[in-house]
């Protein structure tokens, strides 16, 4: 896998694209995997899953830096309505991510069995350890009974999580991370269209909708009178002032019946 990511043209794209992208969500997603005892290494999971695309979207329907599934992501607490889509939402989905990997290990007792099982769940990994007798990962790696998609996902992920920690040895020379995100905590009543959070934080609809990928229609939740928003770092006071001051039919937006 290190050789593929390496040289294959679209794989070596997503390496960089994934490197630089890892440095939004690094500090937020360390302190999660630490403050939920689960080693940090697992951070470079998301690098697979998604290249820390937010509203990264699978054949299989699933979406976020952790790509989960609608169901599981409910099971972990993820709101998904036609509104908000919590899959992608950075901080939520880390965490919920945290403590499904904290249950998957639970069950299986081993780190490599629980990436696995992330990828193809507890039941079909606890199945083929029984159909082969084989219970180490590598062993059942071997073995008819996982999935090639599961018997790959757990190299590429050590693949990545050794090329990240030094990219010039394997090849990618002068990369950077991007800044870590950086934002004030703001709340509002719903339906507030981004485009006027936008205009009250003196930013762009496109710079809050990157702090906010999970807002899918570009309008907070109707109904929801203190639902938070993210605005760029050290505009929230300034946002405050002049939502407060607005007018209270001047801040809701008028939603379609469609």
């Amino acid at each position: 896998w290190i050789d593929i990511f390496k040289n294959r043209r679209g794989f070596r794209e997503s390496f960089i694209g994934g490197y630089q992208r890892y440095g939004w969500f690094e500090p937020m997603i360390h302190k999660i995997l630490e403050e939920e005892g689960l080693p940090g290494d697992l951070i470079y999971m998301a690098y697979l899953e998604s290249t820390y695309k937010p509203n990264a979207y699978s054949r299989a329907r699933a979406r976020g830096i952790w790509q989960f599934i609608t169901p599981t992501g409910r099971q972990y607490g993820l709101k998904v309505t036609r509104y908000v889509d919590e899959r992608s939402h950075p901080e939520k989905s880390t965490r919920a991510a945290a403590r499904y990997i904290k249950d998957l290990y639970a069950t299986l007792g081993d780190w490599h069995l629980a990436i696995a099982a992330y990828n193809t769940g507890a039941g079909n990994i606890l199945r083929a350890q029984r159909r082969s007798g084989k219970t180490d990962y590598w062993d059942l790696a071997r073995t008819k009974y996982m999935l090639p998609e599961t018997k790959n996902f757990v190299p590429a992920i050590l693949a990545l999580a050794l090329m990240a920690k030094d990219p010039a040895k394997y090849g990618f020379e002068g990369l950077e991370h991007n800044p870590p995100l950086q934002f004030d905590r703001v709340t509002v009543a719903g339906p507030t269209q981004l485009a006027l959070v936008a205009r009250l934080a003196g930013t762009s609809e496109e710079a809050i909708r990157l702090l906010n990928p999970h807002l899918r229609l570009g309008v907070t939740p109707p109904g929801e009178r203190n639902y938070e928003v993210m605005v760029p770092s050290g505009s929230g006071e300034s946002f405050m002032a002049a939502y407060e001051a607005m007018p209270e039919s001047e801040k809701m937006a008028r939603l379609s019946a469609a």
